[in-house]
C-alpha cells in the first residue's frame, strides 16, 4: 500500500491513515528504503529478510556453554 500510495502522489500522512500506521513510521519506511527516489516494496521486504536472515542471534545456551566447557579445563 505504500508503494502505491507514494506513487501515486499521496501525502505520507494519508498514506499512514489507509495502513493504520503512525505517520513518522511511514516517512522512516520510506526514508530507509527508498531507491534512486522510487519505493519499491519488494525490495524493501528483501532488505528485510536478508537483514533479518543475517541478524546475530545470542543464545544463553551457547554462551553458557562455551563459558563451562572451556578446552583450559576450568568447570
Amino acid at each position: 500500500m505504500i508503494e502505491a500510495g507514494w506513487a501515486s502522489g499521496m501525502p505520507q500522512s494519508g498514506i499512514a491513515k489507509r495502513t493504520d500506521a503512525h505517520p513518522s513510521t511511514v516517512s522512516r519506511e520510506v526514508r530507509r528504503k527508498s531507491y534512486a527516489g522510487r519505493y519499491k516494496a519488494e525490495q524493501a521486504g528483501n532488505q528485510c529478510d536478508d537483514r533479518r536472515a543475517n541478524a546475530r542471534k545470542y543464545c544463553k545456551t551457547r554462551a553458557w556453554l562455551t563459558q563451562r566447557c572451556s578446552p583450559s579445563g576450568n568447570v
